[in-house]
């Protein structure tokens, strides 16, 4: 979706006369051989989101990431600082990912072939098994309905060649209280995390996104198990999806905290001396 498409959305949703709470969604992840939990809290306000991360009530990292600009904040409370992560940053990252594909492209076939390995399996060691590079993972709707705690959902599976990888449990937006603007948001939001594992197509192994493909799953995934084997290792549920009112300044950076900036990305052998 084009930044203009977004903005006339955002326009025609904010000019509503009738105001919405936010949707706040609480969801817990529990490794199997753990007795303890994480917590994730998850806000949207209108065009704004906020994601908490961390062990039972104090949050560990918040991310923050406004529609309008395309602009993610990741919070790190136990260094009290923040990186900025915007379509500047991104474009950046893909020009430096096209011009080390140059570089390759330039190499033998042989070597080439050698660096792009060595490459993906530094990227992707979640991604080998047996010395060998897996497939690359796909995501499948099984067609199966499942009720779960109230939610009417379909079942999707992530695969890598026969191989389970993750179960989603995927319910209706409606039904977890999302407004039209909410999705758009959250599916925005999920395009920048994701995007910086398609920028190359020696990346194209990726061990998949927890949180899955939103636009796929048209609905938000209430459980998730992640499989090693034929063993669920880990499960995410969300116990908790109502509508409430959030406090002004719930998108803001905490006082004193200080920013730190992302290395400067260049082309291969056109970076800057020192």
């Amino acid at each position: 979706m084009s930044r203009l498409a977004i903005a006339c959305l955002l326009c025609t949703f904010l000019s509503a006369p009738l105001a919405k709470a936010a949707t706040v969604v609480k969801a817990k992840t529990v490794e199997v051989q753990s007795s303890d939990g994480e917590l994730s809290e998850l806000t949207i306000d209108g065009s704004s989101l906020r994601l908490d991360l961390g062990k039972k009530q104090s949050a560990k990292m918040t991310m923050l990431f406004d529609a309008t600009s395309r602009t993610l904040t990741a919070i790190d409370h136990s260094r009290r600082s923040f990186t900025r992560i915007d379509q500047k940053t991104a474009q950046q990252a893909q020009t430096m990912m096209g011009a080390l594909d140059r570089e390759l492209a330039r190499l033998p076939e042989d070597q080439r072939a050698m660096a792009k390995d060595a490459m993906r399996r530094h990227l992707n060691s979640g991604a080998v098994r047996g010395g060998q590079l897996l497939a690359s993972p796909k995501l499948i709707n099984t067609g199966a309905s499942q009720k779960w705690e109230g939610y009417s959902c379909e079942r999707w599976e992530e695969r890598r060649g026969h191989h389970l990888i993750r179960e989603y449990l995927v319910a209706p937006w409606s039904e977890l209280g999302f407004s039209k603007l909410e999705v758009v948001t959250l599916q925005e939001f999920n395009k920048l995390l994701t995007s910086f594992s398609k920028l190359s197509p020696f990346m194209s192994a990726s061990a998949g996104n927890p949180v899955g493909d939103l636009e796929a799953f048209d609905g938000f995934p209430v459980r998730t198990k992640v499989f090693q084997g034929s063993k669920v290792t880990e499960e995410t549920s969300v116990f908790s999806a109502q509508q409430a009112k959030v406090a002004p300044g719930f998108d803001a950076i905490p006082k004193g905290y200080e920013e730190e900036r992302l290395p400067t990305m260049s082309a291969p052998g056109r970076g800057k001396r020192r």
